[in-house]
């Protein structure tokens, strides 16, 4: 090998080695751009995190489908009930004004 040979060899490898650097250099860079961005997003999965906590213990609280559909009936048997209690107060007022009629009928006389 002569010193030619070995010169053109030389600026083959210092021309590699500068590629090389600016090549590790770009890549570190944008990977310290996405550490920060990773830290950001964890930050922000850490506060999603504790949110759905908070929701999923408000929930525990709330009730079942099982326990709607129990509500829903309760509600429905009271409405039956209520109904009753109207028709039975209706007869109760009729019963009621024909006395009063009798009474002030029968204290005019």
């Amino acid at each position: 090998m002569t010193p030619d040979d070995l010169r053109a060899w030389l600026s083959v490898i210092a021309t590699l080695i500068a590629i090389g650097t600016a090549v590790y250099a770009w890549l570190s860079a944008r990977s310290k751009g996405n550490e920060k961005q990773l830290a950001e997003l964890q930050k922000e999965m850490g506060k999603l995190s504790r949110r759905v906590d908070h929701v999923e213990t408000e929930l525990t609280h709330l009730p079942d489908k099982d326990a709607v559909h129990d509500l829903q009936l309760a509600v429905t048997r009271v409405e039956g009930t209520i109904s009753t209690m109207a028709e039975a107060f209706k007869a109760i007022e009729r019963t009621t004004r024909r006395v009063e009629d009798y009474l002030i009928k029968k204290g005019g006389d």
